[in-house]
């Protein structure tokens, strides 16, 4: 979690340098206040050459003061995209996705119920190629390890006290791509995303 939270830091001070000062004081002015745990579930929508897909993400980390937040999740692709198929004992060959990713995320404006934050992640995982033959067995083939970097900036209103429900626009650069599968993955994100303050709730259920 320590190293998350070094490599947000790092982030923000190469993006935001006319406050590196009081900002490093904010930060840790936070970190040392109490933490609680916080889960967020996501979908996400993007391209791969040109083609729409959709992923979904679990998270799980902790908050302070509900200003930074930091964890781990993971992502995984819903249905895939279908690509060419140039076996003739091939049916159908679908690009997947899954990758692991740590989280840091800076909330810089805050009003009322709303809030203004700026998430990056840097995840680590695989893609491949699920392929069917034509007698309907299943397997993966062209599999190789990707390590990717999204940044974004997320809009969240507060619906409960435990709840609260976001808009996230961002993008996805691929670090390290399968070169097994000439595909173009990266790309602008944009998505829909729930905010579980679940360490709040355990407090308030504790009392």
């Amino acid at each position: 979690m320590r190293t998350l939270v070094v490599f947000g830091c790092l982030f923000l001070a190469l993006n935001v340098r006319a406050q590196v000062p009081s900002l490093t004081d904010s930060l840790n002015l936070y970190l040392n206040s109490p933490g609680r745990w916080i889960g967020k579930v996501q979908t996400t929508h993007s391209f791969i050459t040109g083609k729409p897909v959709r992923t979904f993400g679990i998270k799980v980390g902790r908050t302070h003061e509900n200003r930074i937040s930091y964890g781990l999740g993971v992502n995984w692709m819903d249905r895939g995209i279908q690509t060419e198929v140039l076996d003739s004992n091939v049916q159908r060959k679908d690009v997947r996705m899954l990758y692991a990713s740590g989280f840091f995320e800076y909330s810089f404006w805050h009003q009322s119920k709303w809030r203004i934050s700026l998430p990056i992640r840097l995840g680590m995982g695989t893609s491949w190629h699920k392929q069917r033959n034509i007698e309907g067995m299943e397997e993966r083939t062209d599999q190789s390890m990707i390590i990717l970097y999204e940044p974004s900036m997320v809009c969240e209103y507060q619906l409960i006290k435990y709840l609260a429900i976001g808009l996230e626009v961002g993008y996805r650069l691929m670090l390290l791509n399968n070169k097994n599968i000439p595909k173009q993955f990266t790309a602008p994100t944009w998505g829909i995303r729930i905010r579980i303050n679940s360490g709040q709730l355990l407090e308030d259920v504790k009392r």
